[in-house]
């Protein structure tokens, strides 16, 4: 009976899957904030041109 423990005990298959789980949050957050935010600066399309070849500006 001495070896019995009490209370609960981490295994490393909940830790390891805490810690991916945890990471995927972490990285989805991430890149939907950036993805959110609006344009840092004015962008530049460069060169559009028409089917005839005239560059459109």
């Amino acid at each position: 009976m001495a070896d019995e423990q009490n209370g609960f005990r981490l295994s490393r298959r909940l830790v390891l899957g805490a810690a991916v789980v945890g990471g995927a949050v972490l990285w989805g957050g991430t890149t939907l904030a950036r993805l959110a935010r609006g344009p840092s600066g004015p962008k530049n399309a460069g060169r559009i041109t028409d089917i005839d070849g005239i560059a459109l500006r």
